[in-house]
């Protein structure tokens, strides 16, 4: 504490420090930034984490997906296909029927 010129206040339980003269308190605050738009290393390092986290699930998938495709029966590959039709099918008729039809079914 004498290192960093702080003074402890028993009294009111408060840190101080000499700072160019002024006694003033010690925070453990986050020191404000001055450009609020900028991004902090932490949130760089989480969305490049994150950007690693989905690229490694989408090549997982894709592998999966691909080491399953190789090992199908044409017939069961086929049916497959049919089926995403079917599903990809529906939803296109979901998001094209106007809203008032589909809430009455």
């Amino acid at each position: 504490m004498r290192q960093n010129s702080i003074v402890m206040d028993n009294d009111h339980n408060v840190l101080w420090r000499w700072s160019h003269g002024v006694l003033k308190p010690v925070t453990f605050d986050v020191p404000l930034r001055s450009d609020p738009q900028a991004i902090t290393p932490d949130l760089q390092a989480q969305a490049h984490f994150h950007a690693q986290a989905t690229r490694a699930t989408m090549l997982e998938s894709a592998v999966t997906t691909g080491l399953r495709h190789t090992t199908m029966s044409p017939a069961a590959r086929q049916s497959e296909i049919m089926q995403e039709d079917m599903e990809r099918d529906q939803i296109r008729a979901i998001q094209t029927t106007p809203l008032d039809q589909r809430l009455l079914g």
